[in-house]
């Protein structure tokens, strides 16, 4: 259905659509809930081989501290290329540029 949807956005804008993930750590245990892990690590396995182009940014929001702090860390450590399609708050989507710069955020459920 996915590729269908960005099928249709290509075609139409003559443009490649581009995918923002967002990952939302509220309500999830510390250290990270073993199911949100597994669930996350599923989805990466299919997304990634299906759709490497299309993938814009990983944005956490919520995050635990000491997750954000292991993903700054990380970002350090790979390319500048990935790190800045990767991001981590502590706090809701309000405090992410990347979703700021690249989402029309009324669009967004009001869940987030």
């Amino acid at each position: 259905r996915n590729h269908m949807i960005f099928d249709s956005i290509a075609r139409t804008e003559g443009r490649l659509a581009k995918v923002i993930v967002v990952i939302d750590f509220t309500g999830t245990r510390a250290p990270p809930d073993s199911r949100f892990v597994r669930a996350l690590t599923e989805a990466s396995k299919v997304a990634e081989p299906m759709y490497p182009q299309l993938q814009r940014a990983v944005v956490l929001t919520n995050c635990p501290w000491f997750v954000a702090a292991i993903i700054n860390f990380v970002k350090l450590l790979i390319s500048k290329r990935s790190g800045e399609k990767l991001s981590a708050s502590r706090g809701g989507f309000e405090s992410c540029p990347i979703l700021w710069q690249n989402v029309d955020i009324s669009a967004l459920p009001r869940e987030l």
